[in-house]
């Protein structure tokens, strides 16, 4: 794996999921990096391989990763990826090293939309959202259009209080000048009540989506996504963090084709197993796993693996 060209390696993954994927359009596409903590060159313990995942949340499926040097690497990686990608019409969401000028230019002259995380790492621009949003709050709002919404989950022991308001970038003349494509700002308050403690946040979010707060909280929502169908499946199924690859070439390598099997293996129809046990089928089981490896080709002819049982007199 070593001896493989991680690019053309990538090239290659991008033209078979080019086989798997319906159009982007109205989708949000999730940006977010993870580390892969066991993997590092020998001579340097303290650098793991760093990936950029670029995530189709309701296809489930990953378009594009990119190898960078660790968090400050995520933007110019992300840019690079999203411009080999046919995004028209879908809605891009990044985390807070994301939210840069650079991904902004990029979404948009793809003819996509974003919504970026706004912290304090984007300095003077963080400060003047952040008072807006504290002075309009005091005043009840008065003399300013805001959409807003509310929603409350229940589940696992706690309750979370989301409330969500957008409002149109134009209050932001400044903003509008500089960021491109930039319509809305948003912000989101959150409460989260468990048995022990009530925790308390503001969040705030730059977008070049009219200020429809339904759609932007929507897509802030659907951003975690990457985190659960992706970064938390490869880490628990496939102790992605216990690879020991020393050669980061081969740990890229091995770990483009680990994301290959998570998502065809994410694509079984009629499946009520965990990707564990799917895993272990296919190691078991040639019929299961020409049925995994065939998923997405077309004009293959195979039987599913329910079929398959039946035609063994396994179950009736």
């Amino acid at each position: 794996m070593a001896a493989v060209e991680p690019q053309a390696f990538a090239a290659c993954f991008r033209a078979w999921v080019e086989a798997l994927a319906s159009a982007l359009k109205g989708e949000v596409i999730a940006v977010d990096g993870k580390a892969i903590k066991g993997a590092y060159a020998a001579a340097s313990r303290t650098t793991p391989l760093y990936l950029v995942h670029v995530w189709a949340t309701e296809q489930r499926l990953l378009l594009g990763q990119q190898a960078v040097g660790g968090a400050p690497g995520e933007s110019p990686g992300a840019a690079a990826v999203l411009k080999l990608l046919a995004l028209h019409g879908a809605v891009v969401t990044g985390d807070a090293n994301l939210c840069t000028k650079r991904i902004a230019q990029t979404v948009v002259a793809q003819g996509a939309d974003y919504v970026l995380a706004l912290k304090g790492n984007r300095g003077a621009v963080h400060t003047h959202v952040q008072q807006f949003w504290r002075v309009a709050a005091a005043q009840d709002f008065a003399g300013v259009t805001v959409r807003r919404m509310h929603r409350l989950n229940t589940g696992h022991g706690r309750s979370e209080e989301r409330r969500s308001f957008a409002v149109a970038a134009t209050k932001f003349p400044p903003l509008v000048q500089r960021w491109p494509g930039v319509a809305s700002v948003i912000l989101v308050e959150r409460v989260r009540h468990t048995a022990e403690h009530t925790q308390q946040a503001c969040h705030y979010y730059l977008s070049s989506l009219p200020p429809k707060v339904t759609t932007l909280h929507h897509a802030i929502r659907q951003h975690w996504r990457v985190e659960n169908d992706l970064h938390w499946c490869l880490d628990v199924s496939f102790r992605e963090d216990h690879c020991r690859i020393r050669d980061l070439r081969a740990a890229e390598n091995v770990a483009l084709v680990r994301r290959m099997a998570l998502q065809l293996l994410k694509r079984q129809p009629e499946e009520t197993v965990g990707i564990p046990i799917r895993r272990l089928r296919a190691g078991w089981d040639n019929a299961y796993l020409v049925q995994v490896l065939s998923t997405g080709l077309r004009n293959y002819k195979t039987i599913s693996y329910r079929d398959y049982l039946v035609a063994r007199g396994r179950i009736s």
